[in-house]
């Protein structure tokens, strides 16, 4: 686990290049969990390559089954 706060990070994407992110951590307070946000700045290449990453991801192809209840 990390620290919560801010870090950059430049990942190489075998198809994109290089794309560079912004990583945000925050802590779950008295919980053992961490929230990241990936995000890139507005207007760049990496933010470009992140929505097409998004709109061709074999994620969003496929169905998510659903949960059983705990």
């Amino acid at each position: 686990m990390h620290a919560p706060g801010h870090r950059r990070k430049t990942l190489a994407h075998p198809d994109l290049g290089r794309v560079r992110v912004n990583c945000d951590v925050l802590a779950v307070p008295e919980d053992d969990q961490q929230i990241v946000f990936v995000t890139a700045d507005p207007g760049t290449p990496s933010a470009r390559a992140l929505r097409h990453l998004a709109r061709v991801s074999p994620a969003r192809e496929r169905e998510t089954p659903e949960r059983a209840p705990q």
